[in-house]
């Protein structure tokens, strides 16, 4: 409420932010998206990086909401005005990979990986889009480079079991284990 009324009292952007971020907080993740995304496209909304943090954020809201279609039309509006932005191309993949598109989630992670060589996220979960994809020696590279920066990571462990799994069986497990939330 107190964001709705700062909105009204010429609050501009930031309370528009405010307001989407609150809705995101009481679980009405659609419309804070939604808001998100024309808070983010206003032409009062702020630099480059401002507009793709919201992006981000609604991105994962969209993701939360179970859309991954939307959170994805999302991020990649923020990669058209921050290309290479290695938050966006990490959510977006995660996107792409809860819908089956495992080439182009490893297009999106690889890239973001020449700008963030260390994340271990993103080479945990191009690791699972290479499972997904029978690509069973670049999933164990992955998996040992990210165990090699945190060996005591449960994500990628769980990843490095499903690859000896997938390799022994000859294919790639079922139940794809992805976050819900790529920042997580």
């Amino acid at each position: 409420e107190t964001a709705i009324a700062w909105q009204f009292e010429s609050g501009g952007p930031p309370a528009r932010h405010c307001v989407a971020s609150a809705l995101i907080a009481l679980g009405q993740y659609e419309e804070g998206a939604a808001r998100l995304e024309s808070a983010a496209a206003a032409p009062d909304a702020g630099s480059i990086d401002v507009r793709a943090a919201m992006l981000h954020q609604a991105g994962q809201a969209w993701l939360s909401a179970n859309a991954p279609a939307e959170a994805e039309r999302a991020l990649t509006y923020g990669l058209s005005i921050a290309p290479g932005n290695p938050d966006l191309l990490v959510e977006r993949a995660l996107a792409r990979g809860l819908q089956h598109e495992w080439a182009e989630a490893v297009q999106d992670l690889t890239i973001s990986l020449t700008r963030r060589d260390q994340d271990v996220q993103a080479l945990r979960l191009r690791a699972e889009a290479n499972l997904q994809l029978g690509r069973y020696d670049e999933a164990d590279e992955d998996v040992e480079a990210a165990l090699a920066i945190d060996p005591e990571d449960i994500e990628t462990l769980v990843v490095r079991g499903r690859a000896i799994e997938a390799r022994r069986t000859g294919q790639a497990p079922d139940n794809v284990r992805l976050p819900a939330d790529a920042s997580e």
